[in-house]
């Protein structure tokens, strides 16, 4: 099947009746947001019309992200309806397969809490030389992230072997792993092969490349997707600088329209003038209105202290979007530099 390594980002609208993917755009991630209170049912379909198979969305991504009232409408993915907790939680991946006849759709809710909801993330260094994951759906948790930066002393395999010894688990329907490759390693004649994936060379310089993969009980086999930040020279990472202030008549909100696609990964934090040592500070960043991340700066924080916050999956910004930060503070006194770390995508309005 085609490889479709774009993102698109879709405001749902309460009245739209759905969205058909086109077959004209090779997308492997869709984000579908928005919120309100539905005033129709909202079908998200593909439009398979176009008999090339390149041209098919055969594999698809779809993580919804919507805060919506259904008022006796529906919201459905391939005819997989969310519930109404699903609908107004705003945090489930639908991970969707086009078999030629009919989709198959596997979901996941992110927001509730299990045992494997968590992250375990791996750093590699060469002295690992070949390194093999064989992920367990009992043992392991669901998302997985690797770093590192090094060469590449021998092949990184992620993988499900049911011939190894232990045997792992048996997966079943709705089980499913994100691994996160975020490493920047040199190849050095190597490669790192996620589910059957096998990054490029480029890819695994980048670090910037997700693979969904999700069990299809029916073959036995997982299916997976993947997703690179790489795709027309996309893919390197930006710093975006924003001052705040806890200073009187200075707290408020600080707003950049971000130019370009992008997705916020991580936010660092610099006092330059000492915080006062009344209360605490605190900064809230959001990515296109949702906030992402809250920042708590303590008392008495001294120029230079220095804090930093990793953001999840999902803090997308289209092309001007807004980026904001908003400082409070009971009693006047301080400044925080912040620097936000952002990945460049290629994401279709």
């Amino acid at each position: 099947m085609p490889l479709y390594t774009d993102i698109k980002k879709v405001t749902m609208i309460a009245d739209a009746g759905g969205y058909e993917m086109p077959n004209t755009e090779r997308i492997g991630l869709y984000f579908f947001g928005g919120s309100g209170t539905l005033a129709d049912d909202y079908a998200i379909t593909a439009d398979l019309s176009n008999s090339l198979t390149t041209a098919k969305p055969n594999k698809v991504v779809v993580w919804y992200q919507g805060q919506w009232e259904l008022d006796g409408n529906s919201i459905s993915v391939f005819d997989t309806k969310l519930t109404q907790k699903q609908a107004l939680a705003g945090n489930t991946l639908f991970m969707c397969i086009y078999d030629g006849a009919a989709w198959k759709v596997t979901s996941q809710d992110l927001f509730v809490e299990k045992n494997n909801r968590g992250l375990t993330s791996r750093e590699y260094t060469a002295v690992l030389g070949a390194l093999v994951m064989n992920l367990d759906v009992n043992l392991d948790l669901m998302n997985q992230e690797i770093t590192g930066h090094d060469d590449l002393g021998g092949d990184i395999t992620v993988e499900y072997n049911p011939l190894a010894v232990p045997a792992p688990t048996v997966p079943g329907e709705g089980d499913a792993f994100i691994i996160n490759y975020k490493a920047r390693l040199n190849p050095n004649g190597h490669t790192v092969t996620i589910y059957g994936e096998v990054l490029t060379d480029a890819e695994v310089k980048s670090g910037n490349t997700t693979v969904f993969a999700w069990w299809d009980a029916d073959n036995e086999v997982f299916v997976t997707q993947k997703v690179s930040a790489l795709d027309d020279a996309y893919g390197q990472a930006e710093i975006i600088t924003m001052q705040t202030s806890f200073e009187a008549d200075e707290v408020g909100d600080v707003v950049f329209n971000v130019p370009f696609s992008c997705q916020l990964v991580k936010v660092q934090t610099c006092v330059n003038k000492t915080i006062a040592d009344t209360d605490p500070g605190a900064l809230n960043v959001f990515a296109n209105a949702v906030n992402v991340a809250t920042i708590n700066v303590p008392i008495s924080s001294a120029v230079g202290t220095v804090s930093s916050t990793v953001i999840g999956p999902g803090a997308v910004l289209q092309a001007n979007d807004p980026l904001k930060i908003t400082s409070s503070k009971p009693t006047a006194g301080g400044r925080v530099q912040c620097f936000l770390s952002v990945i460049r995508y290629k994401i279709y309005s």
